[in-house]
């Protein structure tokens, strides 16, 4: 049987919070001078963009357009842009590659499937998984540049 697309958002999502973890304990074993650089810039992008979209509180597409029906009953109303699922699994394929450019390019062909599934399922716009994946790839990679 063929998984829906949301189920197949549902096993992206939660597959990149492993994937994060076991960077962390990787990062513990193998380079644990850069473990809290790797927290700190994680944890800073994601409180920034969390901050933003709470700030900005964007509608999602099937509130501009009353004809499109939510994903979900019970689905999330505002704070659209960026997606915040696409911007923390580009940022984490980017902390990855840093270390392993084969799992970086892995990670972030399944974060682009992730951002397709979003505009997909009418969770989000192009221009906020755009948004959300340039600013993963960019705090990811400019963070652990500058710190």
């Amino acid at each position: 049987m063929k998984p829906t697309p949301q189920r197949l958002n549902d096993i992206i999502t939660a597959g990149f919070y492993p994937v994060f973890a076991v960077f962390l304990v990787w990062l513990w074993f193998f380079d644990r001078a850069e473990l809290p650089k790797a927290v700190l810039v994680c944890g800073l992008s994601f409180v920034a963009v969390s901050l933003f979209r709470r700030v900005y509180n964007a509608p999602r597409p099937y509130e501009k357009d009353p004809s499109l029906p939510p994903p979900k009953p019970n689905a999330k109303r505002g704070q659209s842009f960026p997606s915040r699922h696409v911007f923390c699994s580009f940022l984490i394929a980017a902390a990855v590659s840093r270390y392993s450019a084969a799992c970086g390019v892995l990670l972030a062909l399944c974060a682009a499937a992730l951002a397709y599934l979003r505009v997909r399922l009418r969770c989000h716009s192009v221009a906020d998984v755009t948004c959300g994946a340039a600013l993963g790839l960019a705090c990811g990679f400019l963070g652990f540049y500058l710190l």
